[in-house]
């Protein structure tokens, strides 16, 4: 019986980090996030080895010591979904760089300073005048929240006011496009419900995308935001110099509002989506893991386990019944380390995580819907639980004279929904047996920004009517999503840095 400490569970941790694209497996050196997994969701974190034993014909009549002749390394964790993550992972779900708003190719900054008038960045600074940026994570609250970028912003400074001087040291602090802020009557919205421009915004130099997500107007009554009744969350169509035309909106289109006196938000950060290997966003992104085990090493040191070239081959978001949504990420990769004290270089320098605000399906979800894609009427509204679950089949190559994966193979994409939904309506039913065409959207929100989840098409299955005892009736049906026609991809998430309070 051993008197040595055991390695407790709350002192496990995880992080993980980019690798350099084409160099699978090589450790990076910088990078490096905290993850949040829950307790008991980290699974699979070790090299699976298969064996074979030897079966000669012997009067011994006893087993041979087998011998190893392959081995995976899938990791799977389980957490709940916040911005960071969001953030840490977003390209490498779908597989393709993101889709930036602001101008400049770049929406998420780590800046190394904070002066009175501007923040200090790298690169991809020179935002437009009017650009709206969101900080997290400072340690002067007057350098948090929402800020309007000013006149002359260069590529390393982004020119804001409202701050004090602070230079970040030992935590992340943070600077994301938020959005962009018109000058007074400079956005209006037409009798189409579609956003037009005075002149002054040329909506084309802004980094909009057709597919993406963006909510229209600040603070319902202020001068941020369009009459009662007209804003909220609606999808981009096409972008031209004076005109956003729109779809899916949160309102109801008839009624116009040119914004006269106004200086309306619009709130958009960024995008992802998957795209065809030919697409220039096309990427596979690979990552390095750590698993951290406190107390098993020589004097009570911790060890660490690393998951090597890992990519992620399922993503799946569970929201169910009042509950936090929750966030399980499936890793194909091709190793897994044994426990050593010895450390990859960065890894101590990860930061604490900075957006950890949660979602739940209660009080953080203002927009849900399946509507039917061709006439946007809403098909199902009421549902008591959803469950995205999305993969790009990703496969290890192996071959002779290596152990485990050579290389990783990406798959076609396959992505369902599965839903509970309470019937108040027969629409659902109809869609599922005349195989009509549909698309899903959730919006989720809290204190860090949000997320839109979309499916652009999708077709139920199995929408059998479910008669509980003292309860509503109900029907489960399967979406199986597709590509879009129009915008040729399966999954998108436009990412907010920030959302109005409601």
């Amino acid at each position: 019986m051993s008197n040595l400490p055991a390695s407790r569970a709350e002192s496990a941790g995880v992080l993980l980090a980019p690798e350099v694209i084409g160099q699978l497996g090589v450790p990076p050196a910088a990078g490096w996030r905290t993850l949040q997994p829950d307790q008991d969701q980290i699974t699979d974190f070790y090299r699976n080895i298969k064996t074979v034993s030897p079966s000669p014909i012997s009067v011994e009549r006893q087993e041979q010591a087998p011998e190893i002749v392959d081995a995976d390394a899938m990791p799977k964790l389980t957490q709940d979904l916040t911005g960071d993550l969001l953030h840490d992972i977003g390209e490498g779900v779908v597989l393709a760089k993101a889709r930036h708003s602001g101008g400049t190719g770049s929406s998420f900054f780590v800046p190394t300073a904070r002066t009175q008038a501007a923040f200090t960045v790298a690169a991809g600074g020179a935002l437009p005048q009017g650009t709206l940026v969101h900080a997290k994570g400072w340690a002067a609250a007057a350098n948090n929240g929402l800020f309007v970028v000013g006149a002359g912003a260069v590529a390393g400074s982004i020119p804001v006011a409202g701050g004090v001087p602070e230079a970040p040291a030992g935590y992340l602090a943070t600077l994301e496009v938020a959005g962009l802020r018109g000058g007074a009557g400079a956005i209006g919205i037409d009798v189409n419900g579609h956003l037009t421009s005075d002149g002054s915004i040329d909506f084309t130099t802004r980094g909009l995308s057709p597919g993406q997500e963006i909510y229209v107007g600040g603070v319902p009554g202020s001068a941020f935001a369009f009459a009662t009744g007209l804003g909220g969350v609606a999808e981009v169509v096409s972008v031209a110099p004076a005109l956003v035309t729109l779809r899916r909106r949160a309102w109801a289109v008839g009624a116009a509002d040119p914004g006269t006196g106004k200086t309306i938000d619009l709130y958009v950060t960024r995008w992802v989506r998957n795209v065809a290997t030919t697409h220039p966003d096309y990427q596979e992104q690979p990552y390095h893991l750590e698993l951290t085990l406190s107390g098993i090493g020589p004097a009570g040191a911790s060890e660490y386990v690393y998951a090597q070239g890992q990519m992620i081959s399922s993503f799946e978001l569970s929201a169910p019944l009042a509950q936090l949504v929750k966030a399980t990420l499936g890793f194909v990769g091709t190793d897994v380390t044994d426990p050593s004290v010895a450390r990859v270089a960065g890894a101590a320098a990860a930061p604490v995580p900075v957006a950890v605000d949660r979602f739940n399906t209660s009080t953080k979800e203002p927009y849900l819907q399946v509507l039917d894609a061709a006439t946007e009427a809403s098909v199902v509204s009421d549902v008591t639980s959803w469950k995205l679950t999305f993969s790009n089949n990703i496969t290890g190559q192996k071959q002779h004279g290596k152990l485990g994966p050579k290389r990783l193979v990406v798959g076609k994409v396959s992505c369902s929904l599965d839903l509970e939904v309470v019937v108040t309506q027969d629409d659902a039913i109809r869609a599922c047996s005349n195989n009509t065409t549909l698309m899903f959207g959730a919006l989720l929100r809290n204190s860090n920004g949000g997320v839109f989840v979309n499916l652009p098409a999708l077709k139920f299955t199995g929408a059998v009517p479910k008669f509980p005892a003292n309860g509503v009736v109900t029907i489960s049906p399967k979406g199986g999503a597709f590509i879009d026609p129009l915008g040729r991809y399966t999954l998108g998430l436009s990412v907010f840095a920030y959302l109005p309070p409601a």
